[in-house]
């Protein structure tokens, strides 16, 4: 994504900080995007799709098992150096938008019963539906191309990573009756916004900035502090009702 926005509108370099150790590049880097947050999340005008590499991912975290020979990974980033292929490449056989080549899979899904060789499969299940023209897909990847989206991006839409503008949703989430942005409503990293005058939710930044006409990084930075904030719109986390 920054590649994109840098050679459309290009970019200017300011040096913030100088002689960083190399060990605490990562923790500065983490602080900046906290301070400016991301736009992914609605919480920021940051590019960047992880709080740092992928550590703050909220998937990093999820265990993954070799079906063959039951080894148990704490996290995604630890089976991917394990078997040395890239982190990305691996998220993309454990979540469906690739066919798998290894013998990992995430704890969860072993533990309903799914095999990696149900990811290896051309003939998978059907795992994605269009909730109105009710048609289905056996992967992410022939869904995103059927709608000419990106197989990354609607991935993070279905997993609740960003807002899903899009009809799609896992045929679990269907199933179960649940909304195209369930499980992004329903995502921590989500920060919601509230109307201090008439007490209206937004469930992200985003949504409140389409509500009241605003430009959506402009109001972020207001939100943020980086810029006055003349509207009636805080994060919720940070709001006090008045007695």
């Amino acid at each position: 994504m920054w590649t994109n926005i840098a050679n459309k509108y290009g970019y200017e370099v300011e040096i913030m900080l100088d002689d960083v150790p190399n060990d605490k590049v990562e923790d500065k880097e983490k602080e900046f995007i906290k301070l400016y947050g991301r736009l992914d999340l609605g919480n920021g005008i940051l590019c960047n799709h992880t709080g740092c590499e992928i550590e703050d991912s909220v998937h990093y975290y999820k265990p993954v098992i070799d079906d063959k020979t039951l080894q148990i990974f704490k996290n995604i980033r630890h089976a991917a150096d394990y078997i040395d292929i890239p982190y990305a490449t691996l998220w993309n056989y454990l979540q469906g938008t690739a066919i798998n080549k290894t013998n990992l899979i995430l704890l969860e899904d072993y533990n309903k019963g799914i095999m990696s060789k149900d990811l290896k499969s051309n003939d998978r299940k059907i795992i994605v539906i269009d909730k109105n023209s009710r048609n289905t897909f056996d992967s992410i990847t022939k869904a995103a191309e059927e709608y000419s989206l990106n197989g990354n991006h609607l991935s993070r839409m279905l997993n609740g990573d960003t807002f899903n503008k899009t009809t799609l949703l896992y045929l679990s989430d269907y199933n179960k009756g649940l909304d195209t942005n369930h499980n992004y409503t329903n995502n921590s990293n989500i920060k919601k916004v509230i109307d201090k005058f008439s007490g209206e939710i937004y469930i992200s930044a985003r949504k409140a900035s389409e509500a009241i006409g605003m430009n959506y990084t402009t109001l972020v930075g207001k939100l943020n502090g980086n810029s006055p904030n003349e509207t009636q719109l805080v994060y919720l986390e940070n709001y006090t009702p008045q007695p």
